[in-house]
């Protein structure tokens, strides 16, 4: 007993008062645990002022301890050092910073001044005239091979020959048939002048199938090559143009 009041004693003025708020070091650590180990039938109670004369451990903490230390006395006094000294140690208390919450600061509201779009003026009566060109007899028309051969093709046409005609349209849209035509092709000799019609055909006008007038012409093909036609009236053209062989 006397051998471990002079161990205290030792541990006692290797650790520094308590109003110096110092922490153990290890040192002074290792030899509190080597007491306490030496002396494990000594109450825990013994050693708790010892540890708890510092700041950050209770004294059910400290007596735990020692009660885990007096139960190993051959674990290395090491092996406790880094515990002991972890509870001696000064917490800085913590200090809870608010940050201030920023205002939302709504966006500048833009107003947006719509600019005037000048629209251009429509006619109030723009013209629907115009002139259309057709085939009133589609094995004789446009769509079929254009040869110089006076030959008969299977539908019994001569092939060098071109049957058409010209819708004319008036200002409201309606075909007329008393529009003075003139057509112009590459072969000047039958250049025509066509005053008036009174041919019919159906064909649809205004998505109406109906019987309309036109202004037919037929056309033989001389020459080889390229072969243009085209119909005037009031101002108003309108040309096909197609090559021969």
């Amino acid at each position: 007993m006397k051998k471990l009041f002079t161990l205290v004693l030792a541990v006692i003025f290797l650790i520094p008062s308590v109003s110096s708020a110092a922490a153990l070091t290890s040192e002074q650590a290792r030899s509190l645990i080597q007491v306490v180990q030496s002396s494990i039938t000594t109450p825990a109670s013994v050693f708790v002022p010892l540890i708890t004369a510092f700041s950050s451990i209770t004294i059910i903490q400290a007596e735990s301890l020692i009660n885990v230390v007096q139960q190993s006395p051959a674990t290395p006094a090491s092996a406790f050092v880094d515990l002991l000294v972890s509870f001696t140690v000064d917490t800085p208390a913590l200090v809870s910073v608010l940050e201030p919450t920023p205002i939302p600061v709504p966006p500048p509201t833009t107003t947006l001044v719509p600019t005037p779009i000048e629209s251009a003026a429509m006619p109030t009566n723009q013209s629907k005239a115009r002139i259309e060109i057709i085939n009133p007899i589609a094995t004789k028309g446009l769509n079929r091979p254009h040869s110089t051969s006076p030959n008969f093709d299977q539908y019994g046409n001569p092939e060098n020959e071109i049957y058409i005609g010209a819708v004319v349209y008036g200002e409201d849209g309606e075909p007329t048939r008393t529009a003075v035509v003139e057509v112009t092709t590459t072969d000047a000799s039958q250049n025509k002048m066509i005053n008036g019609t009174g041919n019919v055909t159906p064909i649809y006008v205004n998505g109406q199938k109906r019987q309309t007038s036109f202004y037919p012409f037929s056309y033989e093909i001389k020459t080889v090559g390229e072969h243009s036609i085209t119909f005037s009236t009031n101002g108003l053209t309108t040309s096909t143009n197609f090559t021969a062989k």
